[in-house]
């Protein structure tokens, strides 16, 4: 075959490989909807699968790179893809599977879907590139009937899947004796893959804490301290504030991704929980078995809300609207008497006082959820609580006891407790910083002792919980709710992002269960009176709650400005180091051009000028090399190497290089 032939048929044979790897990815993305970096990851696919196939056709040096790139392409792209499994939720998985079984797919989780489907189309291209086109058929078979099977819940395109595969893994080798020694030659490996996964299935189930050197490790709090807007992790309880799983977090880390949008009535403040903490063991909080009555909740009509049968809409009814993809509830005020939802929440709501709203599966993108207030918690069940409520649950601290005693008000009865409240938040807006960055205690002392008599910093979860468990010794019942922390504009409109993440005691007063707020940041004029301006995480949370911080007043007094001095010189060094860059451009140039003359003549059998000198060499020169211009160059070098000036005018290396 001509080589121009050859050419034709490997630039045609790179294009089907490269259609039958792209293509088929960007209709499964416009078939889900995916929204992403879909550019990227297409792009990164076509890069990856032109690495494999250079990598097999063409040789020499190129063949290594193509090869070694191909390798570390498909293993970046492989883990990538796995640390996304490890961190995606599982709710979030269920109710991206009931959309998209429906044809509603969309979203992140689309993308991420794309990008596990780019691995199969990956793989079938490998295939077109060594042109194993039955293997190829089987394979975007096997891979696409899976694809399909578990998306649409089809046991049949399942089947499918498995036969395509095991066909493939029959007809790869040639003859009858071939099968035979492949099918025994996975046979063992086989037996003892499904012999180790049953063994570590009992082990698992009868003794649990035997098992765990098995388990694989969770990114999960690297994503929410390196990256806690990535949209796999959007239902961590909370959203950024985590606890009730281990030590109380030392630091905290808020996105910025908007997960609700709000409205209601302008300049209002609300405090939206989505779990109580009840139980303090010494070390961290235990979530509220005591779920609270069940909370009535009804659906409205796209035209608008159209209230259940007793529902009075009022001016300060709460409208919420999921502009993340997925979430698992929906958090409520400590007022709300119902919720009205819209017609596209999930079938299965679990909706109590105690821990609002949560779905099952997740709810999607575009639901819509009234919080139509009423009367403040006073239900006979939390009542039957109150003795638990008012135990401060592990051992007791004598610090916090004490100074539980001295902030004790004078009196006795309600007017006692409620003094007693406002000793507890008057202490805590005075000798106390606000920041997402609490200091590290030491191995035997409590967090709260730490924050209260130690390091006097911390964010709202240790504001929070001293102020519980001061309360709780002045024999009050007490609990904790997170949840978020929203304000409404003028407009009375608002967001919620991880920045509205927030924790807060509940005091039972009077018959009933009301909240206050002690972390000083949250209720004072100036909100960043209360931080170090060094802190740039907690200024950054601050100001996307409040607003830009007020200009820092300038010093006053007899100060030298010292960057004159030193940004002088500096600017002086950086023109001078351009002007000499500039004035030697084409002096290196004419050594390279130099240096490329000598080795082509070295190669003619020519002696270099380092062995006989210029002179000698240009008039060996340029009897094998008669067009180029070798005595002018020879003259310049000889120049540059002994001239008292050896740096020559522009003229004249312009005129060399012409040569």
């Amino acid at each position: 075959m001509p080589f121009a032939h050859k050419r034709l048929a490997l630039i045609l044979h790179y294009l089907l490989a490269l259609a039958f790897t792209v293509i088929p990815l960007a209709v499964f993305s416009l078939l889900v909807r995916a929204e992403g970096p879909l550019a990227a990851l297409y792009i990164l696919t076509a890069l990856c699968i032109s690495c494999i196939f250079f990598g097999r056709s063409i040789k020499g040096p190129v063949q290594k790179l193509c090869f070694l790139l191909s390798v570390l392409l498909g293993l970046a792209a492989v883990c990538i893809v796995l640390v996304q499994v490890n961190v995606s939720r599982r709710s979030l998985a269920e109710a991206w599977l009931e959309l998209a079984r429906s044809g509603r797919a969309f979203g992140f989780f689309s993308f991420f879907a794309a990008e596990i489907y780019a691995l199969f189309c990956i793989a079938q291209g490998n295939l077109l590139c060594m042109k194993k086109w039955k293997a190829f058929i089987l394979c975007a078979l096997a891979a696409n009937s899976l694809c399909a099977g578990i998306i649409l819940n089809v046991p049949a395109l399942l089947v499918l899947s498995l036969l395509s595969a095991f066909l493939f893994f029959l007809l790869s080798p040639s003859g009858s004796t071939d099968i035979l020694r492949r099918l025994k030659s996975v046979s063992f490996p086989l037996a003892g893959g499904i012999l180790l996964s049953i063994a570590l299935m009992l082990l698992n189930a009868y003794n649990p804490g035997a098992a765990h050197i098995f388990k694989t490790p969770d990114f999960t709090a690297f994503f929410i301290r390196f990256a806690p807007s990535f949209p796999l992790i959007r239902d961590i309880p909370g959203y950024g504030i985590s606890m009730g799983e281990g030590e109380m977090p030392s630091s905290v880390t808020l996105s910025n991704r908007t997960l609700f949008a709000v409205r209601g009535e302008p300049y209002s403040v609300h405090y939206l929980s989505a779990t109580k903490y009840v139980v303090w063991n010494g070390v961290f909080w235990l979530e509220d078995t005591n779920e609270g009555d069940l909370l009535p909740y009804g659906y409205f009509g796209d035209e608008g809300i159209a209230p259940l049968p007793g529902a009075a809409l009022s001016g300060s009814t709460l409208a919420l609207e999921l502009v993340e993809d997925f979430y698992s509830s929906i958090p409520i005020e400590l007022n709300t008497e119902r919720v009205e939802l819209s017609s596209d929440a999930p079938v299965k709501i679990k909706a109590t006082r105690n821990k609002g709203l949560r779905f099952e599966p997740s709810a999607r993108r575009g639901l819509k959820a009234a919080l139509i207030p009423g009367a403040a918690s006073t239900s006979s069940e939390d009542a039957s609580f109150l003795s638990t409520y008012a135990n401060p649950g592990g051992e007791r601290s004598l610090r916090i006891s004490a100074l539980a005693r001295d902030l004790t008000a004078d009196g006795t009865g309600p007017e006692k407790d409620r003094r007693y409240i406002q000793n507890l938040l008057d202490y805590f807006s005075t000798g106390y910083t606000y920041s997402l960055q609490a200091g590290k205690k030491q191995k035997k002392e409590s967090a709260i002792e730490h924050f209260l008599f130690t390091e006097k910093k911390g964010f709202c979860l240790y504001f929070a919980s001293a102020f519980v468990l001061l309360a709780r010794e002045g024999g009050i019942p007490a609990r904790m709710a997170e949840g978020f922390r929203v304000s409404l504009d003028e407009k009375g409109s608002g967001t919620i992002s991880g920045n509205n993440a927030h924790a807060w005691p509940e005091v039972y007063l009077d018959g009933a269960w009301r909240l206050f707020e002690p972390t000083p940041a949250f209720t004072q004029t100036d909100p960043f009176a209360y931080s170090k301006n060094s802190d740039s995480e907690t200024k950054r949370q601050l100001e996307a709650l409040f607003g830009p911080a007020p200009a820092a007043a300038k010093k006053t007094g007899a100060l030298i400005n010292w960057t004159p001095f030193f940004a002088l010189p500096a600017a002086g060094l950086a023109l001078f180091s351009i002007i000499r860059v500039l004035l030697n451009r084409g002096t290196k140039k004419l050594r390279r051009k130099a240096a490329r003359l000598v080795r082509r003549c070295r190669k003619k059998g020519v002696p270099g000028p380092e062995i006989t000198g210029w002179t000698a060499w240009a008039n060996a020169a340029c009897i094998v090399n008669p067009k180029a211009d070798v005595h002018e160059i020879s003259r310049i070098m000889i120049e540059l190497a002994f001239s008292e000036k050896p740096l020559p005018t522009a003229e004249r290396i312009r005129q060399a290089l012409r040569g």
